[in-house]
């Protein structure tokens, strides 16, 4: 891991609310040798802006995620502490993906309450 690209990302703050220099820093971090290692920080940010899509940003980490995979254990643990639109509507991608558990707990109850 990259500890001083993982840093950048938690550290991020928009600039007069513009989230486009976070692009490049996903991107970065999705093309390592082992991007799981930044999901952490990908779901720190969800969690520190929870009402917002990063102006489209926040995709670029998501739907990284979904292709390199092994993330839902680390989705269910960021959106039980604090759910946010991204968490959701991974949550809601996995189980329109037919994926209705993420170990024991059900994605319906979860995205019903």
């Amino acid at each position: 891991m990259n500890v001083e690209l993982n840093k950048k990302i938690r550290e991020f703050q928009p600039a007069d609310g513009c989230y486009k220099a976070l692009e490049p820093l996903f991107k970065e971090a999705l093309a390592d040798t082992n991007p799981k290692e930044y999901y952490e920080a990908f779901f720190y940010i969800f969690e520190q802006y929870p009402n917002d899509d990063g102006d489209g940003v926040f995709w670029t980490a998501s739907d990284g995620m979904e292709k390199v995979g092994d993330f839902q254990e680390l989705l269910l643990f960021s959106f039980q502490r604090s759910p946010s639109e991204m968490t959701q509507a991974m949550l809601t991608r996995l189980y329109n993906s037919g994926v209705d558990k993420v170990g024991t707990i059900a994605i319906q109850s979860l995205l019903d309450d």
